[in-house]
């Protein structure tokens, strides 16, 4: 299915897309937190943590356990 988007880019790493039907922003935000380089979307005011942020979590706390032994 190939539907017309408009979409903003606002800097090298942030972009707004304009959703005509509220379904298809929810389908884009799955599809979006699951990319490597998403570091967040935010939807209806949600924040919602991209697969960037999480990894960048993981190896945080992974490093803070390391540094407490």
């Amino acid at each position: 299915m190939t539907f017309f988007l408009p979409r903003y880019v606002i800097d090298d790493a942030r972009a707004i897309f304009l959703f005509h039907d509220g379904a298809q922003a929810w389908d884009a935000k799955d599809y979006l937190i699951e990319q490597e380089r998403v570091k967040e979307v935010t939807l209806e005011g949600q924040v919602h943590a991209g697969k960037k942020r999480r990894a960048s979590t993981q190896a945080e706390t992974k490093e803070k356990g390391k540094s407490e032994l």
